[in-house]
């Protein structure tokens, strides 16, 4: 269980590990992956709270799930672009909280989960990650974001 938001962009960046390269420009010839790992971490988290956070708010249709390939995409421009994702940890404990204060029972929130995290397997592989590491990658940024301690 992740601990602080650091914990978790952590746990995801470790995941990314290797396959950062997925996530970086072919002209991008100078960049430290490890800051570009944890700057995408902590963007793929918030992206994944926030599609789970509407998708707790929809009563139907999949608006939420379907927004989360342009939100990777962006999230994966800014982390190449130099982005240090500054304000994700704020906003992924706003999604977070506006998630929660849905009142889903554990059923509801698993099934979100799931929903948001194939959609967040789409939104991978449309970055050209393979379906192997899209999936890894999708679960490892579920369970980081389902793990942030609530305050």
């Amino acid at each position: 269980m992740a601990n602080t938001f650091r914990d978790a962009r952590r746990s995801v960046a470790s995941v990314l590990g290797a396959d950062i390269s997925y996530f970086t420009p072919p002209e991008e010839r100078r960049f430290e992956p490890a800051t570009v790992a944890l700057a995408l971490a902590a963007l793929l988290i918030c992206d994944f709270l926030r599609a789970a956070a509407k998708k707790a708010g929809e009563s139907v249709g999949s608006k939420a799930v379907d927004a989360l390939v342009g939100d990777v995409s962006r999230s994966v421009q800014k982390a190449g672009a130099g982005d240090r994702a500054s304000d994700a940890e704020a906003d992924a404990r706003k999604a977070w909280v506006e998630m929660r204060t849905q009142g889903l029972g554990l059923a509801e929130l698993t099934a979100v989960g799931d929903e948001v995290q194939a959609a967040m397997v789409e939104a991978l592989k449309k970055q050209n990650l393979p379906t192997e590491k899209a999936s890894r990658l999708a679960q490892a940024i579920r369970t980081a974001a389902f793990s942030l301690p609530e305050t």
